[in-house]
């Protein structure tokens, strides 16, 4: 989980692609940027920690990065700041035809006031052609919270590796914990949290910001959303 902590928010949410970056990165450029404001694609064979970097100011969606996987998937990044973001992942897998998963992890950092942090989530869902995003996903879990209110949903078929006794803990946090969510991607082969999971080769797809418009840093990002307790806990337990 060292991928995780260190760069969030980035890694709040995670595409996996069954396609490679190639054929990817036509898709993110024509849905999300216009030809008037692409500032370019550039491919780049880095360690994903020195790729990840790249994703710098983080804010509106004005970038993704394209990585390939040992198995010759695709992950998806982007540098949007505000939490969790599905439609990308989705968009492309539907355009390409082919299935995808995403990947979901927030903490719940909201503040008493609700001006500050973020709204706490849990999200693995997996679909195929035959389960686009208007219907339900061929496999799911969501863990929400939805204003103050917990929420658990599963969805699809029943998969061997589940902890299936954990989903009628009375604590519905406890439903879907941030250790089974990694585990349950290990079982489902894409441990987007292992950095032996990806290759140096990757695309990163850049939009030209509008006048006026910044972004944030990592660092910044952490205060703004109030992630810095997180990823202290996450030392610890990477300890």
């Amino acid at each position: 989980m060292e991928l995780y902590y260190k760069y969030q928010p980035v890694t709040w949410d995670i595409g996996v692609i069954e396609a490679l970056p190639d054929a990817v990165v036509e898709v993110v450029w024509h849905r999300y940027i216009p030809r008037d404001r692409l500032d370019g694609i550039y491919r780049k064979k880095l360690s994903i920690d020195k790729g990840l970097v790249l994703l710098e100011p983080l804010g509106a969606l004005t970038k993704f990065l394209l990585f390939e996987t040992i198995d010759k998937r695709t992950v998806l990044f982007s540098n949007f700041l505000m939490g969790a973001v599905d439609l990308p992942t989705w968009n492309v897998s539907d355009d390409l035809g082919v299935s995808a998963y995403y990947v979901c992890n927030v903490p719940n950092t909201i503040s008493k006031d609700q001006r500050s942090g973020a709204w706490g989530a849990r999200i693995l869902e997996y679909r195929t052609i035959e389960t686009p995003f208007n219907q339900e996903p061929k496999f799911g879990i969501h863990l929400i919270n939805d204003a103050g209110h917990w929420c658990f949903y599963r969805f699809g078929e029943k998969l061997p590796f589940e902890n299936k006794k954990t989903y009628k803990s009375y604590r519905k946090t406890d439903r879907f914990t941030v250790d089974m969510l990694v585990d349950y991607c290990r079982a489902l082969g894409i441990p987007v949290y292992d950095k032996s999971y990806y290759s140096d080769k990757c695309i990163l797809v850049e939009k030209k910001l509008k006048l006026g418009e910044n972004g944030l840093s990592y660092e910044k990002a952490r205060v703004k959303l109030r992630i810095e307790q997180d990823n202290r806990q996450g030392q610890l337990s990477n300890k």
